[in-house]
């Protein structure tokens, strides 16, 4: 009998020393991998102030001044874009938003008459406020494809817009306009991670504003038909 009572003795002493070492490694391992700060760190990295810049191309649509004058070509030019604005959670924010595009003036249509060579420089500077949606891109099999800590972002906004142009065409002035007028658009921009505060990649913006007044050095002044942008290049985004 006791020898029975020895080993059950035995076996229970057993049983406990790795019941407690279990324990104790799941405790070690807990104690390890526990971090207090680390939501608030995490946090921190996906809130706060972001800046973001542009450079790239600027197609604007034909200028239609509505009349029997006709329409005007234009040639492809520049777009620059700064916004600054502030991230409330990892994917939702705000930004106001500052550009210049530039374009000149490349044919005067009339009907079925052939066109004629125009001159002449076409300014915008828009100025907005956007509403900004960030959709991480690192989850499952999309980082291999799009990059360290990519992220594709959504940003969609209105405000106005100052224009101003002179077209001249066999050496004369046909028209100029220089006005204010509201402005509305949209974008996207896919950015993967450059640096731990900087993202790069590309963006499009597509934008639109209102009519435009003319005036002419001779005869009526014109209303032109809202103005249609297109927008694509590099961009950057800093996170401070």
């Amino acid at each position: 009998m006791r020898p029975i009572c020895l080993a059950l003795l035995g076996s229970v002493l057993a049983a406990n020393t790795v019941v407690s070492g279990d324990a104790l490694s799941l405790l070690q391992d807990e104690q390890a991998t526990f971090d207090p700060f680390e939501s608030d760190a995490t946090n921190q990295a996906a809130t706060g102030i972001r800046l973001r810049v542009e450079l790239g191309a600027n197609l604007l649509d034909n200028l239609d001044p509505q009349s029997a004058l006709g329409e005007f070509e234009m040639h492809p030019g520049l777009d620059v874009g700064a916004s600054v604005g502030y991230q409330f959670t990892k994917i939702f924010g705000v930004e106001g938003q500052v550009g210049f595009s530039w374009n000149r003036f490349k044919e005067w249509a009339q009907g079925t008459k052939p066109a004629i060579d125009a001159t002449g420089d076409f300014f915008q500077v828009p100025m907005v406020v956007n509403l900004v949606v960030r959709v991480p891109l690192t989850t499952g099999n999309m980082e291999p494809i799009f990059g360290e800590d990519a992220e594709l972002i959504f940003f969609a906004g209105g405000g106005g817009e100052y224009a101003n142009g002179t077209l001249t065409a066999e050496s004369q002035d046909i028209f100029s306009i220089d006005g204010w007028t509201f402005r509305y658009g949209a974008g996207a921009a896919l950015n993967a991670r450059l640096t731990d505060t900087i993202k790069f990649g590309l963006y499009f913006r597509f934008g639109r504003s209102g009519e435009l007044d003319g005036t002419q050095p001779v005869g009526a002044d014109l209303t032109f038909a809202a103005l249609t942008n297109y927008a694509v290049g590099l961009n950057a985004s800093f996170r401070f």
